[in-house]
């Protein structure tokens, strides 16, 4: 998807997204820590051909399920050599 993407954060701390699965279809799942995508199933789920419709229907789960929703910016980041999640990186600003 684009910026107009967004993510959840479920009770355990699971990054839930939208992304497209074999085929024409889009999914929502999970990342593994060994870098696949579990998905979601569920009826509230289904796989659609449309990103946004997919969204919408995360976006309706999540607020049923009480998820937080989060940006870009909180997403932990991982190293591309071994997968593990890095610190995330915050300017501080200092009062002179």
């Amino acid at each position: 998807m684009n910026e107009a993407s967004k993510w959840h954060r479920t009770d355990n701390g699971e990054i839930v997204e939208v992304k497209r699965g074999l085929g024409d279809k889009y999914i929502v799942g999970t990342a593994s820590k060994s870098g696949g995508f579990h998905r979601i199933k569920s009826p509230s789920l289904p796989a659609v051909l449309d990103p946004y419709e997919c969204q919408e229907n995360l976006d309706q789960y999540a607020a049923k399920k009480g998820w937080s929703m989060i940006t870009k910016i909180e997403m932990p980041r991982k190293c591309r050599a071994c997968g593990k999640t890095m610190p995330e990186m915050k300017e501080e600003k200092n009062d002179v």
